[in-house]
Protein backbone atom coordinates (compact mmCIF):
# COMPACT_ATOMS: atom_id res chain seq x y z
CA UNK A 1 0.00 0.00 0.00
CA UNK A 2 2.73 2.59 0.73
CA UNK A 3 4.47 1.85 -2.83
CA UNK A 4 1.31 2.50 -4.08
CA UNK A 5 0.83 5.73 -2.13
CA UNK A 6 4.76 6.53 -2.84
CA UNK A 7 3.81 5.96 -6.82
CA UNK A 8 0.60 8.23 -7.04
CA UNK A 9 2.67 11.06 -5.00
CA UNK A 10 5.51 11.00 -7.32
CA UNK A 11 3.57 10.67 -10.68
CA UNK A 12 1.89 13.94 -8.76
CA UNK A 13 4.40 15.94 -8.16
CA UNK A 14 6.41 14.71 -11.57
CA UNK A 15 3.43 15.62 -13.22
CA UNK A 16 2.74 18.83 -11.51
CA UNK A 17 6.46 20.55 -12.18
CA UNK A 18 6.37 19.11 -15.74
CA UNK A 19 9.53 16.59 -15.10
CA UNK A 20 8.12 14.80 -18.01
CA UNK A 21 4.85 16.02 -18.97
CA UNK A 22 1.92 14.10 -19.93
CA UNK A 23 3.56 12.40 -23.31
CA UNK A 24 5.74 10.29 -21.19
CA UNK A 25 2.99 9.01 -19.01
CA UNK A 26 0.56 8.20 -21.78
CA UNK A 27 3.00 6.39 -24.14
CA UNK A 28 5.09 4.47 -21.55
CA UNK A 29 3.02 4.04 -18.30
CA UNK A 30 3.42 6.98 -15.29
CA UNK A 31 6.36 4.65 -13.91
CA UNK A 32 8.46 3.71 -16.80
CA UNK A 33 8.45 7.84 -17.71
CA UNK A 34 9.43 9.02 -14.43
CA UNK A 35 12.19 6.45 -14.62
CA UNK A 36 13.18 7.33 -17.68
CA UNK A 37 13.06 11.10 -16.59
CA UNK A 38 14.73 10.91 -13.52
CA UNK A 39 17.42 8.00 -14.22
CA UNK A 40 20.13 7.96 -11.51
CA UNK A 41 22.10 5.78 -14.25
CA UNK A 42 21.46 4.90 -18.01
CA UNK A 43 23.65 2.53 -20.24
CA UNK A 44 23.64 1.34 -23.27
CA UNK A 45 24.36 -2.38 -24.95
CA UNK A 46 23.82 -4.21 -28.18
CA UNK A 47 21.28 -7.21 -28.17
CA UNK A 48 23.00 -10.58 -29.16
CA UNK A 49 19.44 -11.99 -31.01
CA UNK A 50 16.23 -13.63 -29.57
CA UNK A 51 16.34 -16.65 -27.27
CA UNK A 52 12.12 -17.16 -28.22
CA UNK A 53 9.62 -15.62 -30.85
CA UNK A 54 7.28 -14.41 -27.80
CA UNK A 55 7.11 -12.41 -24.64
CA UNK A 56 8.62 -12.39 -21.83
CA UNK A 57 12.19 -12.80 -23.16
CA UNK A 58 12.59 -12.47 -26.84
CA UNK A 59 15.01 -9.62 -26.68
CA UNK A 60 18.74 -10.73 -25.07
CA UNK A 61 21.22 -7.44 -24.08
CA UNK A 62 24.68 -8.25 -24.53
CA UNK A 63 27.18 -8.48 -21.35
CA UNK A 64 29.27 -5.42 -21.98
CA UNK A 65 27.26 -2.08 -21.56
CA UNK A 66 28.73 1.64 -21.29
CA UNK A 67 27.71 4.07 -19.24
CA UNK A 68 25.86 6.68 -21.00
CA UNK A 69 26.79 10.12 -20.53
CA UNK A 70 24.43 12.43 -18.68
CA UNK A 71 24.22 14.94 -21.64
CA UNK A 72 23.03 12.01 -24.18
CA UNK A 73 21.16 10.83 -22.16
CA UNK A 74 19.07 13.87 -21.43
CA UNK A 75 18.24 14.67 -25.23
CA UNK A 76 17.47 10.68 -25.45
CA UNK A 77 14.87 10.68 -22.56
CA UNK A 78 13.27 13.83 -23.89
CA UNK A 79 13.26 11.84 -27.37
CA UNK A 80 11.44 9.09 -26.02
CA UNK A 81 8.91 11.48 -23.64
CA UNK A 82 8.12 13.25 -26.28
CA UNK A 83 4.64 12.34 -27.71
CA UNK A 84 5.57 13.52 -31.35
CA UNK A 85 8.63 11.43 -31.42
CA UNK A 86 5.85 8.67 -32.48
CA UNK A 87 3.45 7.54 -34.98
CA UNK A 88 0.19 6.59 -34.00
CA UNK A 89 -1.77 4.14 -36.37
CA UNK A 90 -3.03 0.99 -36.52
CA UNK A 91 -0.77 -0.39 -39.35
CA UNK A 92 1.94 -3.15 -38.33
CA UNK A 93 5.87 -3.32 -39.21
CA UNK A 94 4.25 -5.19 -42.00
CA UNK A 95 7.17 -7.98 -43.20
CA UNK A 96 9.66 -6.90 -40.31
CA UNK A 97 10.40 -9.30 -37.67
CA UNK A 98 11.45 -6.94 -34.75
CA UNK A 99 15.03 -7.53 -34.44
CA UNK A 100 16.49 -4.66 -32.11
CA UNK A 101 20.14 -4.15 -32.28
CA UNK A 102 20.29 -1.68 -28.92
CA UNK A 103 19.17 -1.50 -25.88
CA UNK A 104 19.45 1.19 -23.19
CA UNK A 105 18.56 0.85 -19.70
CA UNK A 106 17.31 3.34 -17.36
CA UNK A 107 17.64 2.97 -13.80
CA UNK A 108 16.47 4.81 -10.68
CA UNK A 109 18.78 2.72 -8.58
CA UNK A 110 15.55 0.47 -7.66
CA UNK A 111 14.24 -0.38 -10.61
CA UNK A 112 14.74 -0.23 -14.56
CA UNK A 113 13.48 0.12 -18.02
CA UNK A 114 15.19 -1.09 -20.88
CA UNK A 115 14.14 0.65 -24.39
CA UNK A 116 14.69 -1.70 -27.29
CA UNK A 117 15.24 -0.09 -30.72
CA UNK A 118 15.15 -1.79 -33.94
CA UNK A 119 15.98 0.54 -36.91
CA UNK A 120 14.71 -2.25 -39.70
CA UNK A 121 11.06 -1.77 -38.55
CA UNK A 122 11.92 1.75 -37.03
CA UNK A 123 9.72 0.23 -33.48
CA UNK A 124 11.22 0.73 -29.76
CA UNK A 125 9.85 -1.38 -27.15
CA UNK A 126 10.11 0.13 -23.63
CA UNK A 127 10.50 -3.06 -21.13
CA UNK A 128 9.61 -2.54 -16.86
CA UNK A 129 8.62 -5.30 -14.34
CA UNK A 130 5.25 -4.41 -15.14
CA UNK A 131 4.62 -3.90 -18.41
CA UNK A 132 6.50 -3.56 -22.15
CA UNK A 133 4.96 -0.91 -24.69
CA UNK A 134 6.11 -0.41 -28.39
CA UNK A 135 5.69 2.49 -30.46
CA UNK A 136 7.01 3.42 -34.33
CA UNK A 137 9.52 6.15 -33.58
CA UNK A 138 9.49 7.33 -37.80
CA UNK A 139 9.25 11.09 -36.98
CA UNK A 140 12.05 10.86 -34.29
CA UNK A 141 14.43 8.69 -36.31
CA UNK A 142 16.88 10.82 -37.43
CA UNK A 143 17.28 12.58 -33.72
CA UNK A 144 17.73 8.71 -32.63
CA UNK A 145 20.24 7.79 -34.70
CA UNK A 146 22.37 10.41 -34.01
CA UNK A 147 22.37 9.74 -30.44
CA UNK A 148 22.67 6.85 -30.91
CA UNK A 149 25.85 6.47 -33.08
CA UNK A 150 27.36 8.93 -30.48
CA UNK A 151 26.69 6.78 -27.70
CA UNK A 152 28.53 3.88 -30.56
CA UNK A 153 31.04 5.76 -31.52
CA UNK A 154 33.31 2.80 -33.02
CA UNK A 155 30.51 0.03 -33.87
CA UNK A 156 30.16 0.18 -37.68
CA UNK A 157 27.16 -1.33 -37.81
CA UNK A 158 25.75 1.43 -35.77
CA UNK A 159 27.16 3.95 -37.73
CA UNK A 160 25.64 2.56 -41.08
CA UNK A 161 22.30 3.02 -40.00
CA UNK A 162 20.41 5.51 -41.91
CA UNK A 163 18.89 8.52 -40.75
Amino acid sequence: MKAIKFLALTSFVLTSFNCFGDDGAKLFGIESASIIAESVSVKACRTVGSRTLSPPEYFEKARDSLNVSTNLARRLSQVLLNEKSYEFSNSSTGSCVLQPIVAITYSDGKRDVDVYFCFDCTVLVVKSQTKEVGNRFGPSRAELVQIIKEIFPDDSQIQSLKE
